[in-house]
C-alpha cells in the first residue's frame, strides 16, 4: 500500500476500494485522501455506502482531506498522453463540457453534501468523524451559502443521541465563528435536551476561541441565563462551558464568571455543585476560595472532594505548595 501511495497511483488505489478485505478498502481510502486527487472523489463517495463502518469512516476522513488540501492536479497540456483515470465527479464533468476550468471549486458542494449525509449514519463513530471533519472543511469554504447549509446541518447534529457526536458538532459549529451565535441561543431553548446541551458546549468552545471581548461577553451573558434552567443537564453543560471561557486571560470576564459560578455551588443537584467546584478549580482564581471552603461541609462526599481539589489548585496557582488531597 505504501508503494502505491508513493507513486500516487490513483487508479490502482481506486480499484483497491473494491477489495474483499475491509482493511485494504479502508487503507486505500486513507491513501487517496492523502493524495488529494479529485478523480477519486466519486469512488470515495461510493465508499460511504460500504457495509463496514470503519471503511465508511475512512472514506469520510479521505473526503475531508481532499477538501481541506484541495490538491487538485492541473489538466494535462494538449497532446500529452495520460493514463485512463477515475472519472471526475458529475459537477466537474459538467464544467469540462461547458469549457470551464477544473480547479476543484466545483467539488465543494458535492463533497460537502456527501459529508453532511454521513451525520445520519447508523454508527455513531462515523457520525462523530463526519461532524469533526466538517469542522476542518468549513474554514476553506468561501461560499457563504454552503457555510450556512453546513451550520444548519451541524445544528441538527447537536441533538444526536451520542454525546461524542454532539461534542464534535459543537466544536465544528464553534469554528464557524460568531455569526451563528443567534442560532445557538435559540437552540438553548429547544425542546430536545440533547440539542440544548450541545448548544451550551458549542457556546463554551466559541467563547474560549473568540478574540473579540464584546462578543465573548455576549456568550457569557447567554450562558449565565441557563444556570437557572430547570434542567440540571443544561445547568451542568453551562457550568462546564463557563469554566472553559473562564480560563481565558481576560480579567473582566474571568471575574464575572467566577461570580456566576459561585451560585451553582448551592444548587439542589449534587452533580451541579460538584461541577461548579471543579470549574472554579480549573479557572484558578483566588476569589473563589471562600465559597469553596464552605463547600467542604457539603452533605455529598463527591462534592467535598471536588471542593478540596479545587482549593488545592487555587493554592498551587498562588504558588502555595499543599499536601495530597484525599479523594
Amino acid at each position: 500500500m505504501e508503494g502505491l501511495r508513493a507513486r500516487t497511483d490513483t487508479d490502482r488505489l481506486v480499484n483497491a476500494l473494491r477489495h474483499p478485505e475491509p482493511g485494504v478498502r479502508g487503507a486505500s481510502a486513507t491513501a487517496l485522501g492523502e493524495i488529494g486527487d479529485w478523480r477519486a472523489a466519486p469512488a470515495l463517495i461510493d465508499v460511504l455506502s460500504d457495509d463496514e463502518w470503519a471503511v465508511r469512516r475512512a472514506g469520510v476522513r479521505a473526503l475531508g482531506c481532499m477538501q481541506v488540501g484541495r490538491a487538485v492536479p492541473q489538466p494535462p497540456a494538449t497532446g500529452e498522453k495520460t493514463k485512463k483515470s477515475a472519472p471526475a465527479p458529475a459537477s466537474v464533468r459538467s464544467r469540462q463540457k461547458s469549457g470551464g476550468q477544473t480547479d476543484g471549486d466545483s467539488l465543494s458542494e458535492e463533497l460537502q453534501a456527501a459529508l453532511v449525509n454521513m451525520l445520519h449514519d447508523k454508527v455513531w463513530q462515523v457520525r462523530e468523524t463526519a461532524a469533526a471533519t466538517l469542522g476542518l472543511v468549513s474554514p476553506r469554504m468561501q461560499d457563504q451559502m454552503l457555510r450556512a447549509q453546513l451550520a444548519e446541518a451541524l445544528l441538527v447534529a447537536l441533538g444526536d443521541e451520542r454525546l461524542a457526536v454532539r461534542k464534535a458538532a459543537a466544536g465544528s459549529l464553534a469554528g464557524l465563528g460568531s455569526s451563528h451565535l443567534g442560532s445557538l441561543r435559540t437552540a438553548l431553548n429547544d425542546t430536545d435536551w440533547r440539542r440544548r446541551e450541545g448548544a451550551a458546549i458549542a457556546l463554551g468552545r466559541m467563547g474560549q476561541e473568540l478574540q473579540d471581548s464584546a462578543l465573548q461577553a455576549q456568550v457569557v451573558t447567554i450562558l449565565a441565563a441557563t444556570l437557572r434552567d430547570p434542567d440540571p443537564q443544561l445547568r451542568l453543560a453551562a457550568i462546564k462551558a463557563l469554566g472553559r471561557i473562564g480560563q481565558c486571560p481576560e480579567e473582566e470576564h474571568r471575574q464575572q464568571i467566577v461570580e456566576l459560578l459561585t451560585s451553582p455551588l448551592q444548587d439542589r443537584d449534587g452533580q451541579v455543585r460538584e461541577s461548579a467546584a471543579r470549574a472554579l478549580g480549573q479557572i484558578g482564581d483566588a476569589r473563589a476560595a471562600g465559597p469553596l471552603v464552605d463547600l467542604l461541609q457539603d452533605p455529598k462526599k463527591s462534592v467535598q472532594t471536588a471542593a478540596a481539589q479545587a482549593l488545592d489548585r487555587l493554592a498551587r496557582a498562588q504558588g502555595i505548595e499543599t499536601g495530597p488531597v484525599r479523594s
